[in-house]
């Protein structure tokens, strides 16, 4: 739960504009994008799905909120006395870090290139909307691929690349170094390059003295609003590397 607070508190300091994605033209969605009473679900930061995640995160992520906004127009935050289900699951409320902490669950059918229909209840009030995770697959390099220190490594896809992801979120290519010990990866990364819809490349440093990395494609995919609420889906394709 705290790797996974850390991870979200540090996405929201570095997309403090996350309001644009209500105005980057979004779509309503997949399906039905609907509010009763007022209440919204809101996931500006989106819902995260990763592949092989680290040793204390989530296969599935998000900060959500849930408001009710009144006649007059003013919203309240009510998300600790809420019912919020992703996929018919319910995510229980943590109110020590004031999060929906998805690390208590399993949800079913929340992978890649699925849609995830988020639901909430406050009372007789409700909200519901759908997103759609983006399709993608890495095909290279294999897992466990052993690496050379100064090595570009060529990295490719397949499966769609570029979403209506709003003014923040674009596709990124990233290497970080990885601890088998623990399963744990560094926070810190070396950019790569994105070089056509379906591949790039990263550089695999020298005298780092790693024995193990990471690399990650993040991929955003189509950014959502309407009245039941707003968001987008990530995935996080990664591939464990070795020396």
């Amino acid at each position: 739960m705290r790797t996974q607070c850390a991870l979200l508190v540090s996405a929201m300091g570095l997309m403090m504009g996350c309001g644009l994605l209500d105005a980057g033209g979004a779509g309503s969605g997949p399906g039905p994008n609907t509010s009763v009473g007022g209440l919204r679900i809101e996931a500006p930061l989106g819902v995260n799905i990763r592949e092989s995640p680290d040793t204390g995160s989530s296969p599935v992520s998000a900060l959500i909120t849930i408001r009710k906004q009144d006649t007059s127009g003013s919203k309240t935050d009510v998300s600790k006395d809420a019912v919020f289900q992703i996929n018919g699951v319910t995510i229980p409320y943590d109110p020590t870090f004031g999060l929906f902490d998805f690390s208590k669950v399993t949800i079913p059918n929340a992978t890649i290139g699925s849609t995830l229909t988020l639901s909430a209840t406050y009372g007789a009030d409700s909200a519901t909307f759908q997103i759609k995770c983006p399709d993608i697959k890495l095909t290279e390099p294999a897992e466990n691929t052993k690496v050379a220190e100064g090595q570009d490594l060529a990295v490719s896809w397949s499966g769609q690349l570029s979403y209506a992801s709003g003014l923040l979120f674009t596709p990124s290519l990233d290497l970080y170094g990885y601890k088998a010990a623990t399963n744990t990866t560094d926070t810190q990364s070396i950019k790569g390059k994105i070089t056509t819809q379906t591949s790039g490349t990263v550089k695999i440093p020298t005298a780092d003295g790693k024995t193990g990395y990471v690399v990650q494609l993040l991929v955003p995919g189509d950014s959502v609003s309407g009245d039941g609420g707003t968001g987008l889906c990530f995935v996080y394709l990664r591939r464990h590397l070795t020396k």
